[in-house]
């Protein structure tokens, strides 16, 4: 799924900000009101209105080795086990 461009997301929040009611905006733009109302909740914390990035999935680096002698004793009696 591709988020919607800036510039969209510009144009509708300014009609939403000239005072254009709602219903108004989602009809003329042609998107979803619960888009228009996740642009406003994006915007309300921080006042950036970029989409937020997709978490990093699959791309995560294995735990690091235990350098520690406990930890590959232990690790050596668990496999032995």
């Amino acid at each position: 799924m591709q988020g919607d461009p800036l510039e969209l997301r510009l144009k509708v929040l300014a009609a939403v900000d000239c005072g254009i009611p709602r219903k108004e905006v989602v009809r003329n733009f042609g998107i979803a009101m619960p888009t228009l109302e996740r642009y406003m909740r994006l915007r309300r914390p921080t006042g950036d209105i970029h989409p937020p990035r997709p978490p990093d999935v699959g791309l995560t680096s294995p735990p690091p080795r235990s350098t520690s002698p406990c930890g590959d004793s232990l690790q050596r009696t668990t496999v032995r086990a």
